[in-house]
């Protein structure tokens, strides 16, 4: 403080012996600091100071000192729980941008606790981490996203190894809403994560990904899902207006990647009609979409017609959307394929569609229009 001139210090350290206590977190080490002050100078009282660390228990670790000298005694103790509170609105934006996230304009609700115990063994620490995060709220209103009901809890040895095991409870990117996300994920020593699970329910199905790794130091990862039971109905609502009503579910398979610099590129996939499951469609009114190849006086030409005016819906059999943005053999970055007929039993007129698209699919899906979201 200004005062002393000189400090002396000697270390001593033991190890506390018999059994942990039941529940305690904290090394069995027990040790005692000691040494000298000189204040004011050389010619100024010396004052000896000693620390104790005692054996701690499952409250914490115990600490008591004493400094006697010149006609002074005192003494007294503390308890230590290494413990720490982050509010996450200050400093979310500035740990997202050290590791090239970017957060900017992110806002967060929520505090995350942060627990834990080591020591400094050949030049580096060692212990862990325990943390937790509970009720966090996560949105970006410029970008029009949000996350809500976040649960984290990790742990972090500081070898660099970690497992983290988190649920979203909700997840909403402009009109594309999600829900129950379940991520569990391995901290490896080597700036990557292992994610192990990644599922969540949406667009009134199932999506899980695959195991994929996740790199941190550069944040980027490909990642393989599997869609099981999707809405056709809320997935038409994310499509241009081409029908008016659907109704049935879909699964299939998508291939994505996602870095921090690139954001989200659809690479690959397909959907198509649930194995035994009914589909209706009802197009929405475009005159000649079918009726165009057909004469006035085709017997099929009438109900096609009720068909493309979307007065009549067609029950599917086969629905399967194929969709390779960097082109196929054929240079199709998608293909259709419907086969139905027209519910109304009168009205016979099996109908086939095959159809090709060739250059970017950007403007097929919504999401993809701003940009944040891209076909490859």
């Amino acid at each position: 403080l200004g005062v002393f001139r000189r400090i002396a210090l000697a270390l001593t350290l033991s190890v506390a012996t018999g059994a942990e206590p039941s529940g305690s977190r904290w090394p069995l080490l027990a040790g005692s600091l000691s040494g000298e002050l000189a204040a004011f100078g050389d010619e100024g009282p010396r004052l000896a100071w000693r620390l104790d660390a005692l054996p701690p228990d499952a409250s914490g670790r115990r600490f008591t000192f004493t400094l006697t000298g010149a006609g002074l005694s005192a003494r007294g103790g503390a308890l230590y729980q290494p413990e720490a509170e982050v509010p996450l609105s200050a400093w979310l934006p500035r740990v997202a941008s050290r590791v090239g996230l970017p957060l900017e304009g992110t806002e967060a609700a929520g505090t995350v606790h942060v627990e834990g115990e080591g020591s400094w063994a050949d030049g580096r620490p060692v212990g862990s981490l325990r943390v937790r995060w509970e009720d966090g709220t996560v949105r970006h209103a410029a970008d029009d996203w949000e996350l809500s009901g976040i649960q984290i809890m990790a742990t972090y040895d500081l070898r660099g190894t970690g497992q983290v095991a988190c649920t979203i409870g909700g997840l909403r990117y402009g009109p594309l809403a999600l829900q129950g996300a379940q991520i569990d994920l391995s901290l490896m020593p080597d700036s990557r994560a292992l994610v192990t699970r990644a599922a969540l329910q949406g667009l009134g199905g199932r999506i899980e990904a695959a195991p994929f790794d996740l790199s941190l130091a550069n944040p980027s990862a490909t990642v393989r899902m599997t869609l099981a039971e999707i809405s056709l109905r809320q997935l038409v609502a994310l499509l241009p207006p081409a029908l008016s009503e659907a109704q049935g579910r879909l699964d299939g398979e998508v291939e994505a990647s996602w870095s921090a610099a690139e954001g989200l590129e659809i690479t690959g996939g397909w959907l198509g009609l649930s194995e035994g499951e009914e589909a209706t469609l009802r197009l929405a009114p475009v005159p000649g979409l079918i009726t165009a190849q057909l004469t006035p006086d085709n017997p099929a030409y009438s109900p096609l017609q009720r068909v493309e005016q979307g007065e009549t819906a067609l029950s599917v059999s086969l629905l399967r959307l194929r969709f390779t943005p960097r082109g196929d053999e054929n240079g199709r970055t998608a293909t259709v394929r419907l086969q139905a007929e027209p519910v109304d039993p009168l009205l016979k007129a099996p109908l086939q569609i095959d159809l090709n698209v060739a250059g970017s699919l950007d403007q097929l899906i919504k999401l993809g229009m701003d940009g944040r979201i891209r076909f490859e």
